[in-house]
């Protein structure tokens, strides 16, 4: 096999490897969506991947277009919203800790890069004090495990 096969190779399984677990988070997504029982503590025990694939479908069962970023360089942004012509850039994170300032530092600039009128940091667990200040005074949406709870049983 020459060094060209290869490369071509190793693209291929690395690009079959990435599909598969992608459609493995969705499955997983979609199961927990499904799921009457779903609370945060199932969320706890997502990895950040299929948090973000969950956040998709929960995004799209409640009339959200949603573009999922899955690039090395997404500025900070895994989610890219869209509602009424209104786009929302979204980080997801799932966290054993409080979000801290550098969040909503990055979806803050994330928002002009990406073109969205709205930015908002989603979490499993909460923010710091410190994050909860800057997201007030540079308008960042702030969505907590509880809030992101209350909307799960919403639905």
């Amino acid at each position: 096999m020459d060094h060209v096969q290869g490369i071509e190779k190793n693209l291929l399984e690395f690009e079959i490897k990435e599909f598969l677990k992608k459609k493995r988070a969705q499955l997983f997504a979609l199961s927990l969506k499904s799921d009457n029982n779903l609370s945060i503590e199932n969320i706890d025990k997502m990895s950040g991947f299929e948090f973000e694939s969950f956040l998709e479908e929960i995004f799209t069962s409640i009339g959200y277009s949603v573009e999922n970023i899955r690039d090395t360089k997404d500025q900070g942004v895994d989610l890219i919203v869209e509602h009424h012509g209104e786009r929302t850039a979204i980080q997801a994170k799932r966290y054993s800790k409080n979000v801290s300032n550098s969040a909503v530092q990055q979806i803050f600039s994330a928002k002009k890069f990406y073109n969205c009128d709205r930015a908002m940091v989603v979490t499993n667990s909460d923010f710091t004090k410190s994050a909860k200040e800057l997201a007030k005074s540079l308008n960042v949406e702030l969505i907590s495990g509880l809030e992101l709870n209350k909307m799960i049983k919403n639905r």
